[in-house]
């Protein structure tokens, strides 16, 4: 798991849409990976693509809820 974490991290948008959908157990990680980099003070320096992974988190949240959210 700890692998998919860090793949998740070092990621690029498309990878981490596909790790997102494939691992439906680690939404809540990548979620909160994701927030953790929107609010970091590094978020300048990033491409715009990653950081906007977080409002797709929220389109998928909506349209595939998590496993036990209705």
């Amino acid at each position: 798991m700890n692998d998919l974490l860090d793949d998740y991290r070092d990621a690029d948008f498309t990878k981490r849409l596909h790790l997102y959908l494939q691992f439906p157990e680690l939404r809540l990680q990548f979620i909160e990976m994701d927030r953790n980099e929107l609010f970091s003070p590094e978020l300048r320096r990033l491409p715009k693509a990653k950081w906007s992974f977080q409002f797709l988190n929220r389109t998928f949240g909506k349209l595939c809820p998590f496993p036990g959210k209705a």
